[in-house]
């Protein structure tokens, strides 16, 4: 049987700000309604006539940015990734998302908004052998998948995905693809089995 990780946020959570919000008080609850103009449009992609790629401003710790590696932010069926990792893998990235860029202010550097597109139904999903944060659950409403068990006869084949039935909308992938970034260098990465509080299933962090 295959194993599914969770592409989770590396040790450190990078955060960022649009343009307009950059002399706004740096809480995140605060942002959001802001932030979200620019970070969550992608909910469906197809939808955008045009994408203007909008400057933003990234937090900071001892005037150095928070982001660790090629990887950060993973929230709500998408992820900030780095040019490096566009360049290296980014014709996978295409074929299970959609890439949106973002200017980072004061900096010759961009940075891309992963938006998972391909999306699996829930039925497809072992319910015994799987584990749910919230066990009341039904066919069309799950809350958050902590550990993904396909049925045998409904394993797929692609290396990113999400459930589409899924409210959390976890970034699954399978081993190829953490063998993937593994083979690129890429960092900052982290890949969990299985995601419940005190977990000891396998973690792997890369960088």
């Amino acid at each position: 049987m295959k194993q599914y990780y969770a592409w989770e946020i590396h040790d450190k959570y990078a955060r960022y700000w649009t343009k307009e919000s950059i002399e706004s008080a740096e809480e995140f609850d605060e942002l959001f309604d802001r932030a979200k103009k620019y970070f969550l449009p992608t909910v469906n992609p197809d939808s955008l006539e045009e994408w203007n790629p909008p400057i933003i401003k990234e937090e900071m710790e001892k005037g150095r940015p928070l982001r660790i590696g090629d990887s950060h932010s993973t929230w709500m069926g998408g992820c900030m990734v780095s040019q490096n990792m566009v360049d290296k893998i980014g014709s996978v990235l295409e074929k299970y998302g959609k890439l949106f860029p973002f200017e980072v202010k004061d900096k010759e550097d961009t940075i891309y908004r992963y938006w998972i597109t391909n999306e699996i139904s829930f039925n497809s999903v072992d319910k015994k052998k799987s584990k749910f944060f919230d066990n009341d659950y039904s066919d069309e409403d799950v809350f958050k998948i902590e550990k993904l068990v396909f049925s045998e006869k409904t394993e797929t084949k692609d290396m990113i995905f999400c459930i589409k039935e899924e409210h959390d909308k976890t970034i699954f992938v399978t081993e190829e693809f953490v063998a993937l970034v593994k083979d690129n260098d890429l960092k900052g990465f982290k890949f969990a089995i299985d995601t419940s509080y005190g977990a000891k299933d396998k973690i792997i962090k890369i960088g």
